[in-house]
């Protein structure tokens, strides 16, 4: 589905497992509410593998289980599947991808009280400082890793000798009796 439909396409809805590129089109890619609502968060990372482009990277805005925000349904990540820092590290190794760098985010819920912004960037500081466990999203950075093939090197074969036996049976003479 594109939009808008009477100009050039800025925007488009496609299938998650489908990505209308060629493979390794894109240097960078960034998924936010993504894995928490993908059906099959595997299957998506590895479409996205296979349109990133080699050494290409990837930004995942991941909501973290422990936070307050996934337990709240009134925020974008009370819903779907929050994820540990284990749980999205197993995940991104299982679809070859390599996490280069983790943060943060999200330590203060906002509220419509006054002053809850200023409260809102101390306790931002100060969950950044500290690296709190109860942060609202982890933010990973991974890279899609490309090895190169190594050549299956084949032993030579040894040449043996075809042997001849060294004792050979003798036949049985009959004798004219039998």
């Amino acid at each position: 589905m594109k939009w808008p439909s009477a100009r050039p396409g800025l925007s488009a809805l496609v299938d998650e497992l489908e990505l209308p590129l060629p493979d390794a089109a894109v240097d960078r890619v960034l998924l936010v509410h993504a894995l928490e609502m993908a059906h099959d968060p595997g299957a998506l990372l590895r479409e996205v593998w296979r349109v990133l482009a080699a050494g290409g990277r990837l930004l995942a805005v991941v909501p973290n289980r422990r936070g307050l925000w996934a337990r709240m349904d009134t925020t974008p990540f009370g819903h779907g599947r929050p994820y540990s820092r284990t749980q999205i590290n197993v995940l991104l190794r299982e679809t070859w991808f390599t996490p280069i760098g983790w943060s943060e985010a999200l330590m203060y819920r906002r509220s419509r009280a006054a002053g809850s912004c200023a409260r809102a960037m101390a306790w931002e500081r100060a969950g950044s400082t500290i690296s709190a466990p109860f942060a609202g999203v982890h933010i990973v950075e991974a890279t899609k890793q490309v090895y190169r093939a190594i050549p299956v090197r084949r032993e030579r074969s040894r040449l043996v000798p075809a042997l001849e036996p060294a004792l050979a049976p003798i036949a049985r003479r009959r004798s004219p009796g039998q």
